[in-house]
Formats: structure tokens, C-alpha cells, sequence
């Protein structure tokens, strides 16, 4: 602060043309706080530097009290060299009493102002360095700083001057600027509005993590109006994140297998569709979050990651549930190979944002597997590989998943939950990129939607569609014309008036001399379908589920729920899932004739060693037994640990 004193009073247009030149090779995040800085520094006026406060450091100047004179004292050994006594403290009220004689005989006594704590501010970028020479060329300027936008005029501003002024050059490449935090509702928060949230009341609740990754999350420059909810979301996905390390674990110590020791080349080439899709998503993650972080885009670097791992539990673990329970060792293995090495990468990446969560499921992993490094911050930042990202596969992938969510929306509508069987689904679209993505992803759709068959054509045969027009929407456009345009759209065909609006976007017609244009929200389109079908839309088409059901398909439901009760049973009787059971299910007469044909898909999916069914008691007592009902019928389950 001393040697930057001294050279304080440079003109303040070349210290602001330099500034300004210099701030063009700088990066803000987000860039609008530039056009702020910018603009405060366009309009930089001479303003003081001292205050008149007891504590800070003390201003380095001395003056005459005969002749006026004024010196500025750039470190201790000057003031030696003038003759003045050096003080046990450079503060006040040491520094007080420091004085030397004047070249006309009089004294000079420092002026009692202190030094505007912002210059201190001003000079953290080189003061944090000890003004060490080797430290300062290796760590000047810094790569990064980050403070609220109300800096722009304070400490980011001073900081540049104050670098400008000691070393003519700015002391930051690039600058990250954060919004200030207020309540849901966007009040800032205060003691008398009562709004407050303490950062130790969030933490009690949901932990330092959540805190962490709450706010990292929001958009750099922007307000943040805090939520309760939000945080609770954020919890929840950590818990996702938590739950897949569990199901990791469980799975190898099922299978006696170590999902980070397997050979990747091997495991490379025997990848399903699903395995692809994922690792395509985990590559794209990486490099995304890779751009994002080397532009020090903090607050874009976080949904890349978060959306993976969660894409992670709720698709790709859901499409191989079956495969990894009951699938083939190789299948199992490729399972374990996927979800471990998306697993390892996310919680890599997320480390700088929920350090504690990361390093507790690291450990865990550690111990399980054998890891090498001792923590999770230790590891190197992960990388990708560009050609296993397949952009098509992913978005095939999403429109999948639309479809899923119609088929699912269906199933809710019909009250037929998702372990009862569905005969077939119609996928109704014009569009080549839906066809194509349903064709592709048919095994996965199926699966999702527990359907036998997947159709695909462009309409559902036996549907009609009606056209009405909407008088609130036309009225207001073309008044006395209105009741004319609506009986033109009641005589034409609604497929003409259809075709219109897919290929043009628009139905055009003039009615006495004036262009009509009908727009599809100005009209009420319905679907009128077939009585077998139940409807959903999805963006780019729609899909229908047979609501047919047979006998076949009734029996399979009611076996499938079967399972879901006899897990739940080994599950409350504390048994693991490899261990063994022998089992004997007492059904009635209809339901027995209905669930014998999957006898042995019961057997396998509960981990039976031998399966007997049948309506009567059975003859020995068992060690674990139990009633209970599908729908309106009733069954007993009786089994004995192997």
C-alpha cells in the first residue's frame, strides 16, 4: 500500500483508457456485468483515498507544519533514511508518534487519515503474496475471481486500479459474478421483514452439500430468491446418487464380482443399445461440463452432471433391471461395467460442489473395490472420449422416453399399473424422426411399458378426427367475419383443413376480399377413437394402448405381482438376495389355472431353489408364511430359507 500511494496520483484518463483496454481481454461470466464495469469505468472520476477512522492502515503521508510540504513514504527504511525514529507497530497509535525534521526547519508529523479500507481491497491480488517477487510471477495475475455484481464499482474496480497503478496491468483474466440472495418472493432479506435464512439453519436440515449445491446451481448474475423446496429437491437427488452407489455394491457382492476390475475391451464390445445410449450421455456430460468449467461457466457446469446420474437411476438401471437380476454372467457384468464407471465419473465431476457426499460414497467404493487413491480429490479430472458419443442415439433416446411417459400416462387413466402385461402399443406419427427413434429403441419402449407388441404407421386405423372452430379466438381476429369463416370450417373436411396446417402451418382462404389465415390454436381438434384404444400425445405423434385383455395377460399381471409380494417377504425376513428359497404359493382354482404357465419365471425371479403351487395347504410347516391379496383375490405364501 505504500509504494502503490506514491504512484496514486497518475492521471485519471490514462489510468482508465489503460483499465479500459485492458478489461477487453477480460472475461465476465455472466457478460452483462462487463457492460457494467464498463460503464463505471467510462465515467471513473478522481475520488479520495482516505478516511478519517482510527482503524486501518494508516495513510504514508507526512507534512510540514511551516512549509506545507508534503511527503509520501514508501516503506520503513525511508523513513529512516529521513531520520525518523522506526515504531515498535506501523498502526496507530504508534505510527502517531513517528516524525522528522524538515529541510526549513520544521517537523513533519503524519496526517492522522487512515487509508479507505477498499484500496486495501484494492491490493489483496499481490498483499496475498507477500509482495514476493517469485510468487507474484508465477501467480499474477489470478485466473479467477468471484464476487457479487455490486463489486463491479468496488472491489473488482478497485482491484483494477490499484494493479493498473503498481504494475500497469490488470490483476484478473476472468471474473464470475453472482447475484445477491433474497426470499422466495425476491425481497431482499432483513432483520425487520423477518425473512432471514441462516446458511447453519439450511445445513441442520439438509446438510453443508445441499447448501453447496443449491447455490452453485443458480444463474451467475441473477437474484437468488431462495426456496425451501428447491432444497429439498436438491436433497433428493443427492439421495438418487446415494441409492446407485448402494445398488452398485449389492450387485457386486451378488455376482462376486468387481465392476472396476473387469476388462474394458471386452466389456467394449458387448455393449447393448442401452449400455451405448448411457455412455454416449456420460461422454457428452464430461465434455460439456469440461467447456463449461474452462469458460468458468460455474453455475452451467452442475445440470450437465446432475441430469446424467439421474438419467442413470431412472432409465438405464430401469431398462436392465431384468437383465442384471436374472440375465446371463456377461450380461450382469456389462450392467455392473456401465453403471459403475457413469457412477465413478459423476461423483469425480461433482466433488468440487458436494465434497462430502462424494468422498462417502468414494470411500465406500474404495473399500468395496480396492481403490488406489486414498480420496475422491485425489483423482484427476475425468475425460472423454468423443467418438463414443452418438448425438441420434441420445435424442432417439428422449423421444423414447416421450412416448414412454404418454404410455404411461395411459396405463395411470386405465388404473392398469405397470407389472400388468399390455397386448400391444400404436405409435401414430408423421414425422421420419419419431418413426426411427421408435424403431430403434422398440426393445427398450417395450420394456418400459410392459407391452407385447409395438406398432408403428402414421395414423391409427378407425380414428377420426373432428374440427371445431374456437369462437373466443376468432371473434376478436375478425369480428363481422367471424360467423363466415366459421361456416367455411364446418364445410371443409377436417382432413383438408389438417394437411393445411402440418404442411403450411396455416389454412388459407379469403372470405370478401380479405385473407383469412387459421392458425391450429384457433381451433378445438379431438381425436374421436376406436373403443379397443385408449389415447396419449407425446411431442411429434401419439400413442395408443390396447385396452384388451386376455387371459394370458391377466395370469401374467397376477404372477408378477406374486413376485413383488414374495421379495418383499424375503426382504422383511432379512434374507440377502443370493441366498436361496423353497417355496409353495396356495391360490384358488381360477387364479392357479391362470399363474401355472409362469411358474418358472416365478421361481427365478424370487431366488427359488424349488417352487410348488397349489390350492390346498401345504403339508409341513414353513419357517416364513404369509396372506395376501392382488385386487380382490386372496393368496398364501410359504417359504424356508435354503
Amino acid at each position: 500500500i505504500f509504494r502503490i500511494t506514491y504512484q496514486w496520483f497518475l492521471k485519471i484518463e490514462d489510468l482508465r483508457e489503460k483499465m479500459l483496454l485492458d478489461n477487453a481481454e477480460t472475461q465476465w461470466v455472466p457478460d452483462t456485468a462487463n457492460n457494467s464495469f464498463k460503464s463505471w469505468i467510462s465515467n471513473l472520476r478522481d475520488n479520495s483515498i482516505s478516511r478519517q477512522r482510527y482503524w486501518g492502515t494508516p495513510l504514508p503521508i507526512w507534512k510540514c507544519d511551516k512549509c506545507g510540504e508534503y511527503d509520501v513514504v514508501g516503506s520503513v527504511d525511508e523513513l529512516k533514511e529521513k531520520g525518523a525514529k522506526e515504531p515498535e507497530n506501523l498502526h496507530r497509535p504508534w505510527i502517531d508518534k513517528v516524525s522528522y525534521n524538515c529541510s526549513c526547519g520544521g517537523e513533519k508529523q503524519r496526517e492522522a487519515d487512515v487509508i479507505d479500507v477498499w484500496v486495501d481491497s484494492g491490493t489483496t491480488s499481490w498483499n496475498c503474496l507477500d509482495n514476493d517477487p517469485k510468487l507474484i510471477k508465477e501467480w499474477f495475475p489470478a485466473d479467477l475471481i468471484l464476487e457479487a455484481k455490486e463489486q463491479t464499482r468496488l472491489w473488482f474496480s478497485l482491484l483494477s486500479i490499484c494493479s493498473q497503478i503498481a504494475f500497469g496491468k490488470n490483476c484478473y483474466k476472468n471474473v464470475y459474478v453472482h447475484g445477491m440472495l433474497t426470499d422466495i418472493e425476491g425481497k431482499k432479506m432483513s432483520k425487520s421483514l423477518g425473512n432471514i435464512i441462516s446458511p447453519y439453519e439450511l445445513i441442520d436440515k439438509h446438510g453443508a452439500d445441499v447448501l453447496r449445491y443449491y447455490m452453485c446451481r443458480n444463474n451467475a448474475g441473477s437474484e437468488i430468491n431462495f426456496s425451501w423446496d428447491e432444497c429439498r429437491i436438491k436433497e433428493r437427488n443427492l439421495r438418487v446418487l446415494w441409492n446407485v452407489h448402494k445398488l452398485l455394491i449389492d450387485l457386486a457382492k451378488e455376482n462376486n464380482t468387481n465392476p472396476f476390475g473387469l476388462d474394458e475391451d471386452l466389456m467394449d464390445n458387448i455393449l447393448d443399445l442401452e449400455e451405448r445410449y448411457i455412455f454416449s450421455k456420460l461422454n457428452s456430460m464430461v465434455k460439456k461440463v469440461t467447456e463449461h468449467l474452462d469458460c468458468y461457466e460455474l453455475d452451467k457446469a452442475i445440470m450437465p452432471i446432475e441430469e446424467l446420474f439421474l438419467e442413470l437411476s431412472r432409465t438405464y438401471i430401469q431398462m436392465v433391471r431384468e437383465k442384471s437380476s436374472v440375465g446371463s454372467k456377461a450380461d450382469k457384468d456389462v450392467c455392473m461395467y456401465a453403471i459403475g464407471k457413469t457412477l465413478l465419473d459423476c461423483v469425480r465431476a461433482l466433488a468440487p460442489v458436494v465434497p462430502f457426499i462424494s468422498e462417502a460414497i468414494y470411500q465406500n467404493l474404495k473399500e468395496e473395490f480396492g481403490f488406489e487413491e486414498e480420496s475422491v480429490h485425489h483423482l484427476s479430472w475425468p475425460s472423454f472420449d468423443a467418438q463414443k458419443i452418438d448425438q441420434e442415439l441420445e435424442e432417439q433416446a428422449e423421444t423414447s422416453k416421450n412416448v414412454i411417459q404418454a404410455g404411461l400416462n395411459i396405463r395411470e387413466q386405465l388404473g392398469r399399473g405397470v407389472r400388468w402385461p399390455l397386448g400391444e402399443l400404436v405409435v401414430a406419427s408423421k414425422n421420419k424422426k419419431v418413426i426411427r427413434a421408435v424403431e430403434r429403441m422398440r426393445g427398450m419402449i417395450k420394456k418400459q411399458l410392459n407391452v407385447k407388441s409395438i406398432s408403428i404407421m402414421e395414423d391409427l386405423p378407425g380414428l377420426k378426427t373432428t374440427v371445431v372452430s374456437d369462437y373466443k379466438k376468432l371473434a376478436p381476429a375478425y369480428k363481422e367475419l367471424t360467423a363466415q369463416v366459421i361456416a367455411k370450417l364446418a364445410i371443409d373436411s377436417p382432413e383438408t383443413i389438417l394437411n393445411h396446417l402440418e404442411k403450411e402451418g396455416s389454412y388459407n382462404f379469403e372470405i370478401e376480399g380479405k385473407m383469412i389465415s387459421i392458425k391450429r390454436e384457433d381451433l378445438i381438434i379431438e381425436n374421436i377413437v376406436p373403443e379397443q384404444y385408449k389415447e396419449g400425445k407425446f411431442k411429434g405423434g401419439f400413442a395408443y394402448l390396447d385396452k384388451d385383455i386376455t387371459e394370458e395377460l391377466e395370469g401374467e399381471g397376477y404372477a408378477r405381482e406374486m413376485m413383488r409380494q414374495v421379495q418383499q417377504m424375503r426382504k422383511e425376513a432379512g434374507l440377502q438376495k443370493k441366498e436361496r428359497i423353497r417355496i409353495y404359493l396356495k391360490l384358488n382354482e381360477e387364479l392357479l389355472s391362470m399363474v401355472k404357465r409362469h411358474e418358472n419365471d416365478i421361481k427365478e425371479k424370487v431366488g427359488a431353489e424349488k417352487i410348488e403351487l397349489g390350492d390346498l395347504d401345504p403339508v409341513k410347516k414353513h419357517e416364513f408364511s404369509g396372506e395376501k391379496k392382488i385386487r380382490k383375490e386372496r393368496f398364501s405364501i410359504f417359504f424356508d430359507k435354503v
